[in-house]
């Protein structure tokens, strides 16, 4: 692994992420039905985070009145109070956080069961600091033997763009606040 180039910069986190099995014989879905299979509680918080992103791009060209400033921002919190709420319901019906390495391609984490190499299996990835929740297929490339565990590595193999953007995003506003906490010590 050490050898290969990564084509993403990669961390060190902690956030929530189950996987599922995919039928060996079965194939990748394309992007559409990807996005069909979304669970419900993801295609609010998307829609959310899409909302607000949408937003803060058309609030570049309104002019600086204090008024209307201080309006959207207000209307800013209830987005994100939404996503918070809706992330937070998630989180509470499904695992918690495990340490991962995380990165735009993949990622690495510690498992309790063995993944045949080369398998695909279905990934959900909550990213509960970014209110991101992201359903992928990944395929396993490495899974080691610890004393009681197994040391999983995946590589996403299909990813929506949007969704490789949040991780990205999230890698990044997780790099610059380590970096800012660490100036204050």
């Amino acid at each position: 692994m050490t050898s290969e180039r990564r084509e993403f910069y990669r961390i060190e986190d902690e956030i929530v992420v189950n996987f599922s099995h995919v039928n060996p014989h079965s194939t990748l879905p394309n992007l559409d039905e990807l996005e069909k299979q979304l669970p419900v509680s993801f295609q609010l918080i998307q829609e959310l985070q899409g909302i607000k992103w949408e937003a803060k791009q058309s609030l570049q060209p309104i002019d600086k009145k204090p008024e209307v400033q201080s309006y959207l921002s207000k209307l800013d919190k209830r987005i994100q109070l939404a996503g918070e709420i809706a992330m937070r319901q998630y989180l509470s019906e499904h695992a918690a956080r495990r340490a991962v390495s995380i990165s735009g391609n993949g990622l690495r984490v510690v498992v309790d069961s063995p993944l045949k190499m080369d398998s695909l299996v279905m990934v959900e990835l909550i990213l509960p600091e970014s209110i991101a929740a992201i359903l992928c297929y990944a395929k396993v490339v490495k899974c080691t033997p610890l004393e009681q565990q197994y040391d999983l590595v995946v590589t996403f193999e299909r990813i929506r763009e949007v969704d490789r953007d949040a991780i990205i995003g999230h890698i990044m506003r997780q790099e610059s606040k380590i970096l800012r906490n660490h100036k204050v010590v």
